[in-house]
């Protein structure tokens, strides 16, 4: 199908046709350029059996390929300036008022942020996985690692604090 002439910030609201159409398919991938005759785009994916992403990518003419170049996502990357920084900077204190690891669904997480940070009711159980993906790169740079645990019937998100290790030493005995 193909997208209408008229900008929106949802992509889902540029596919031309009536919303009957979105709403009937499994999934829906938009496919916008940031300027005609540019090579950065957005790709946006939604569908009914995952959580949505958003990709930028970057044309590459001589090999008529799309390269990744990050995740975009519907969630600015900033929250009053401070961005990835104040995400690390409350998934750190929740770790350690838990003993350096937690455990739990998107929606537990979401209500252990809140009550560390009250501005933190911005991210929602359905766009915290994404926050934490655009994020993880920070947080390992941290020392904090972040995982995810999907199956058919469950979602988890473990963050565990790597703590360092004291380096093996020879012991020599005489």
């Amino acid at each position: 199908h193909h997208t209408r002439k008229m900008s929106d910030s949802d992509p889902l609201n540029t596919l031309s046709g009536s919303m009957g159409l979105v709403g009937s398919v499994d999934g829906v991938f938009v496919l916008e350029k940031d300027k005609r005759t540019g090579q950065d785009a957005k790709l946006t994916i939604a569908n009914r059996d995952t959580e949505g992403f958003c990709f930028r990518l970057r044309f590459e003419p001589e090999n008529c390929k799309w390269l990744f170049v990050g995740n975009d996502g519907d969630i600015p990357e900033e929250k009053e300036g401070e961005g990835s920084t104040w995400m690390l900077a409350i998934v750190t204190a929740l770790m350690n008022r838990n003993d350096n690891t937690w455990s739990g669904t998107p929606t537990e997480l979401c209500d252990a942020l809140q009550a560390i940070d009250p501005h933190s009711d911005l991210i929602t159980p359905r766009t915290i996985t994404k926050r934490l993906k655009g994020s993880i790169g920070l947080f390992k740079e941290k020392g904090i690692a972040v995982d995810f645990d999907r199956s058919r019937d469950s979602r988890a998100i473990i963050i565990t604090r790597q703590t360092k290790q004291e380096p093996e030493r020879d012991v020599v005995t005489t």
